[in-house]
């Protein structure tokens, strides 16, 4: 078996930062981006696309955004 497999999308790593409107339609859809060799240096580097017609809310930790201890009772 090859890999990666032939039905992926194959794309250079430098378009990871640029690859935006993959889908159509109102459907929510996510799309992971996976780094592998050769990547230089980067492989297992990975980012996932979230797109949709319609806006999503989330809610994270200003902490895991950046790792400050005093942050820990924050949300973004």
């Amino acid at each position: 078996m090859a890999f990666p497999p032939t039905s992926w999308d194959i794309r250079h790593l430098e378009d990871m930062d640029k690859i935006l409107n993959l889908t159509e339609g109102d459907d929510l859809t996510i799309i992971p981006l996976l780094a592998v060799k050769p990547a230089s240096g980067a492989e297992g580097d990975f980012r996932f696309i979230i797109e949709g017609a319609h806006p999503i809310s989330v809610r994270v930790k200003a902490s895991d955004i950046l790792p400050a201890s005093s942050l820990s009772r924050y949300f973004t």
